[in-house]
């Protein structure tokens, strides 16, 4: 004769209810007394820290989608045509107030030719990747654009280049997360956590660098799968609104290099020296024998090799499948219009090569290599005795020829 079964009572149940919130406190509360115990500085207070979680609030904070995107933020068109531009900090202009960005130079060039017929509206914005213009353009659909330009996709490899780029990919759909951590930054327990890792040979502080192969191949097509899988849904709610589109292809400083400027060329860095991380020899090959043909002016084959080595050491740039990518979705649309400024750049670069005479804030022209005072990045003014350069920002020259070739592309569309 089977014996019934009892219900657990209700003391039972907050027994156990008891036992599953007070047992991760209890532990929590253990880690936070070895962590004051043993002296773990807070992470909360490490400078490195704090600046990539500035960078996180840069890429991931949910408020900009209301501060930026949203339709009440653009006056009613009228019988204008509208034209809204989106990306990164290469179409908000960088450095922010100093270089005037393209779409600032094509509403100039529109009113000359057209005077209160077309709008031209700047929706860049730094360390934004294509989740967020995705999103952003969902928002502005509402106001009714008649013509979108998109030039993004750097961004996309500087947030998502990771081991897992699925983690970045989750944190921007779920921003919260940010705002936890930052919150368990603040205590011993989670310090102590990732000492622990540190201790175990899990770097957390290391500089972002090349994967090992066959890692970095399989983290690029992600990206490039997640960047592919936004710009379509972009180019096919347009398509549904009736909006049409402008696919600008990505340009970059193919000459930086991942060595400080005033390495660039110097004998100590060959893959001979053994002074190279693994991770460079692909790079260094290609880089190398990109400089040989540089400095005999051979800018036709540099630039190709040049191309190589990017693609092998992407350093927040966009790899050359990106705008080989869109290049087909414009073949494919009717919609879609493409205007292939790689191929605009290429052209004056086989005359007179390519790097800091198009990326960066001042005038390399007429310098050596070798002459940056301080080194990759060195953050100064226009004003500064060393202009400024990196690895794919426009200079003002550069931000004019993307105007100019932006602007039969959007007069034809008219």
């Amino acid at each position: 004769m089977a014996v019934p079964q009892r219900k657990p009572s209700g003391k039972v149940w907050l027994g156990r209810l008891a036992l599953v919130v007070l047992s991760p406190l209890l532990l929590f509360a253990l880690l936070e007394a070895a962590g004051w115990l043993f002296g773990v500085p807070l992470r909360f207070d490490n400078e490195t820290y704090q600046s990539r979680h500035e960078m996180r609030i840069c890429r991931f904070e949910p408020q900009h989608l209301e501060d930026y995107c949203s339709p009440e933020l653009f006056e009613p068109k009228g019988e204008t045509t509208s034209v809204f531009v989106f990306g990164g900090s290469s179409v908000e202009g960088h450095p922010k107030g100093v270089t005037l960005p393209f779409p600032y130079y094509l509403r100039g060039a529109l009113e000359k030719r057209h005077p209160g017929e077309y709008s031209v509206h700047n929706l860049g914005h730094a360390c934004k990747d294509s989740i967020f213009l995705r999103s952003c353009f969902e928002r502005v659909v509402a106001a009714r654009p008649d013509v979108i330009v998109i030039y993004a996709g750097h961004n996309d490899f500087g947030a998502m280049m990771e081991a897992i780029p699925q983690i970045p990919m989750l944190i921007e759909r779920h921003p919260w997360i940010v705002d936890l951590e930052y919150a368990l930054a603040r205590t011993r327990a989670y310090s102590l956590l990732l000492h622990l890792a540190a201790a175990a040979g899990k770097e957390i502080d290391t500089p972002w660098q090349r994967l090992p192969d066959p890692q970095f191949e399989r983290s690029k097509r992600i990206v490039l799968h997640e960047y592919a899988a936004n710009i379509d849904a972009v180019v096919e709610r347009a398509g549904r609104e009736g909006i049409r589109v402008i696919l600008v292809t990505l340009v970059s400083n193919l000459h930086e290099s991942p060595l400080r400027y005033d390495w660039w060329g110097v004998g100590a860095y060959t893959a001979e020296s053994g002074e190279l991380p693994d991770f460079l020899q692909p790079w260094w090959s290609h880089y190398s024998a990109g400089m040989e043909h540089w400095r005999a002016q051979r800018f036709e084959p540099a630039l190709a090799s040049f191309a190589e080595a990017r693609d092998h050491f992407l350093k927040s740039r966009a790899p050359s499948e990106l705008n080989e990518g869109l290049r087909a979705v414009a073949a494919v649309n009717d919609h879609v219009q493409l205007v292939d400024f790689e191929r605009i750049l290429h052209g004056a670069a086989v005359e007179e090569g390519i790097g800091c005479n198009f990326f960066g804030s001042g005038d390399f022209s007429g310098r050596e290599l070798g002459q940056g005072k301080r080194g990759m990045d060195p953050k100064v003014t226009p004003e500064g005795d060393d202009p400024w350069c990196d690895q794919f920002h426009p200079n003002p020259r550069t931000q004019r020829m993307i105007a100019e070739a932006l602007l039969p592309a959007v007069l034809s569309l008219r």
